[in-house]
């Protein structure tokens, strides 16, 4: 190996520590939480205000998850409301152990990338392949948990999962 091939090496293998160590650090009071019981484990329903302390809190943020159970040949539904002056969104999907996994369709969305209605309005769909509308690819984790991240506020009324067939 050459010298240039093994510092790349050794830079890939600090940023792959890096981020496992991010992962864990960030994410630690969520899992032990889940592990605890203290978290709703119920698929579906209206999502769940995650108060934990240490997940990297902003101060203006509010968190919102649900568990989700997606077998192949299903789908599910995501309806919410963003709120006019909210400076930020995200939705993303982590596997059981709160991990982001590797798909072939995207596994999250910002407010940027979001379709919203007249009123702030979103559907997304959960599935296991494209379904030609705004969508997150579960195929790579069908059981797990979907987190929102309001930034600046968060409406009132909670966003809902519901399975669809």
């Amino acid at each position: 190996m050459t010298g240039v091939a093994a510092l790349f090496a050794a830079l890939a293998a600090m940023l792959l520590l890096a981020a496992v160590a991010h992962d864990r650090v960030a994410y630690a009071p969520l899992r032990r939480a889940l592990r605890a019981g203290a978290l709703d484990a119920t698929p579906f329903g209206a999502l769940k205000t995650w108060r934990g302390a240490g997940m990297a809190e902003h101060p203006e943020a509010v968190y919102r998850y649900v568990a989700y159970d997606v077998p192949p040949g299903t789908t599910a539904v995501v309806r919410g409301r963003l709120r006019p002056d909210a400076r930020y969104f995200s939705i993303a999907l982590y596997d059981r152990w709160l991990q982001t996994s590797i798909a072939a369709g995207p596994t999250y969305l910002s407010s940027r990338g979001l379709h919203t209605d007249a009123d702030g309005g979103f559907v997304l769909v959960l599935a296991h392949a494209d379904p030609g509308v705004p969508w997150l690819d579960v195929s790579a984790a069908p059981r797990g948990v979907l987190f929102e991240r309001h930034l600046g506020g968060a409406p009132a009324t909670p966003s809902t999962l519901e399975r669809r067939l």
